[in-house]
């Protein structure tokens, strides 16, 4: 772990300026937008890229006329068809992710069908049985247990629970599974649904489901990581230069998660020099033994590695509603002394330090080394990984909640690079809380600034965390249903999602006007007043949003701003806006400012 919080944690404001400034490539031409589609092209998408068709449609909905509605509606339920056809060729084929992408995509379709006026009668919108994204993921589930990983097998099974009701039988056959792998949490939640009198046997079998685990025991599972980069050279002098981190097994055969920034330059197509992964187990300190980094998310900073199996293996609390002030341990090799074990407190639950989610924050002792180390409770479940702490402080600890993680363990077994989906939207957060578009990347068509989004699929949102979750774990490609208030009217928008990008800024740099992105980074609404657009011009502003970078900085509604400058260093991906403005509230008296931002902004779904 490095020395402070991690560089690609997120913090804008105002800052000094910067030192090396380039251009991004020009903004790219864009696609055609949805309402310059022609009918034929609309027919010949719904074949070829159905999702994409209906996207196109739901945001030509929102400027056509009424007439043009029903024609419309044609060939959505064209498109809707063919996205059936692709879901049963996936099922047969037994193309599992394929299937619940499309599968998703209906249900999204559903959702938002049923609020179109446009669409009173659904009678040719394929129907979607509600029991086959259970049997979709009961499915994988029993393909990872054939292949002897029982961490993704578990985990998929665990959501087909949630997601439909399973028979007496597979719930006492999965009880089974849990209680031979010792795993007590999951052995719980499954035998939650069934009658105590069904599981007596497997109870009295393995009395150590009812036994506690001793943190003595806990040790066992974690490791220490050991990344050798060769020599680095410093006045002359060769020093070993060396990263070390923790990691704990997920999967008895073998499997440990860690820190994607402790095992990147195993990965990084932009590191040339030498790289080695090792680990030390707990109970041989003097051991390397050879690791392979199966699987990484670079935005969460988790790593899944393979290399010789641990005595004791770790399992996640079935628990969502941790509290503050509730006891936790760390366990990990700070500095490299392996099998050392600090105790503290949760101190906050929703820290906003990472481009995705909230982290929690413990004031248990964390330094360089602990980095990839389990955060457990009082009952030796899994709460949290250990990422980052802040140099200089004590008690200033961080680490990625269970919640962020859970659904990510397999897709970490299916090995490279987890990229996460997003719509391309910024939101900011009102005094009241709810949330409100900010910005919206050009592919986005059905949404606008000002709009407050209400609920993604049907569900509503609590906060960016909540609706950063809920994008993030849509299948890549699939459509997702947004409902958003317009003018005091609700409005319906079903959105492909992408493969989100590590600078969300840089995305829109190359595909947006700089008026639009100053907009959207500061979280201002402009008017337009005099000048050109962009550079050089004076706007009006409209709406500043709470907490955002424009409101920080005393810019609110009503003010003038004149947008003087851009620059953009690509070598530590951020851009600067040097602004003149005039408040009312100051009598009009000019001040000149600069506000800097990382391209990767925390607040994008």
């Amino acid at each position: 772990m490095q020395p402070g919080l991690r560089s690609r944690c997120v913090l804008a404001g105002l800052c000094c300026l910067i030192a090396a400034c380039s251009t991004y490539p020009p903004v790219q031409k864009p696609e055609k937008r949805a309402d310059e589609l022609e009918r034929a092209e609309l027919d010949q998408l719904a074949v070829e890229y159905p999702e994409k068709c209906i996207e196109a449609i739901s945001a030509k909905l929102q400027y056509t006329a009424p007439l043009e509605s029903t024609d419309l509606g044609s060939i959505l339920v064209k498109a809707t068809g063919q996205i059936k056809i692709l879901m049963d060729s996936a099922l047969a084929a037994g193309d599992w992710k394929a299937a619940s992408r499309h599968y998703a995509s209906l249900e999204a379709v559903k959702d938002a069908v049923a609020r179109m006026p446009a669409f009173s009668n659904l009678a040719k919108i394929p129907a979607v049985d509600p029991a086959l994204k259970g049997r979709i993921l009961l499915s994988q589930a029993t393909e990872s247990e054939s292949k002897g990983l029982y961490a993704p097998a578990m985990r998929y099974f665990k959501q087909a629970m949630e997601s439909a009701a399973i028979s007496g039988a597979t719930l006492r056959e999965w009880a089974e599974r849990a209680a031979n792998q010792g795993d007590s949490v999951s052995f719980g939640e499954i035998a939650a649904k069934l009658d105590p009198a069904e599981i007596a046997g497997i109870r009295e079998s393995h009395p150590g489901l009812a036994s506690q685990p001793e943190i003595s025991s806990m040790v066992s599972g974690v490791v220490t990581v050991y990344v050798d980069k060769g020599l680095k050279v410093e006045g002359g002098l060769g020093y070993p230069d060396r990263v070390v981190g923790s990691a704990f097994q997920i999967d008895g055969a073998g499997y440990y998660l860690t820190n994607y920034h402790v095992i990147q330059s195993e990965v990084d197509p932009e590191y040339e020099g030498y790289s080695k992964l090792s680990i030390r187990p707990s109970g041989n300190p003097t051991a390397r033994i050879p690791a392979t980094v199966v699987g990484w998310d670079a935005e969460l900073d988790l790593a899944l590695i393979k290399s010789e199996a641990s005595p004791y293996t770790f399992h996640f609390s079935a628990a969502t509603g941790e509290k503050e002030g509730q006891r936790v341990y760390v366990i990990g090799s700070p500095v490299g002394l392996e099998n050392t074990v600090t105790a503290g407190i949760l101190s906050a639950k929703s820290r906003r330090l990472l481009a995705l989610g909230d982290v929690l924050q413990v004031d248990a002792s964390v330094n360089p080394g602990n980095s990839g180390g389990p955060l457990v409770d009082s009952d030796g479940a899994v709460i949290g990984v250990v990422f980052a702490g802040l140099a200089g402080y004590q008690g200033l600890n961080f680490a990625l909640p269970a919640a962020w993680i859970k659904d990510e363990i397999p897709l970490l077994f299916e090995g490279g690079k987890l990229e996460h989906s997003w719509l391309g939207a910024a939101l900011g957060q009102n005094l009241d809380s709810s949330l409100d578009i900010v910005y919206r990347l050009p592919s986005c068509e059905g949404l606008q600034p000002g709009d407050r989004l209400v609920a993604i699929d049907g569900a509503a949102v609590r906060d960016l965390s909540d609706a950063q979750m809920k994008i993030s774990q849509k299948p890549l490609g699939a459509l997702v249903s947004l409902s958003v208030l317009r003018n005091g009217l609700e409005v319906d928008w079903l959105g492909r999602t992408s493969a989100r990008p590590a600078a969300p800024l840089g995305k829109a740099i190359n595909s947006d006007s700089m008026e639009n992105i100053l907009a959207g980074a500061t979280g201002m609404m402009l008017q337009h007043l005099s000048g050109p657009h962009g550079e050089k011009g004076t706007y009006k502003v409209v709406r500043a949003w709470p907490g955002l970078t424009a409101d920080e900085s005393g810019i609110s509604a009503g003010d003038t701003v004149k947008f003087i400058h851009y620059a953009i260093d690509k070598s530590n991906d951020t851009i600067s806006f040097d602004l003149s403005v005039k408040s009312p509230a100051t009598g009009y008296l000019e001040r000149t400012m600069r506000m800097e931002f990382m391209l990767e902004l925390p607040n994008f779904i």
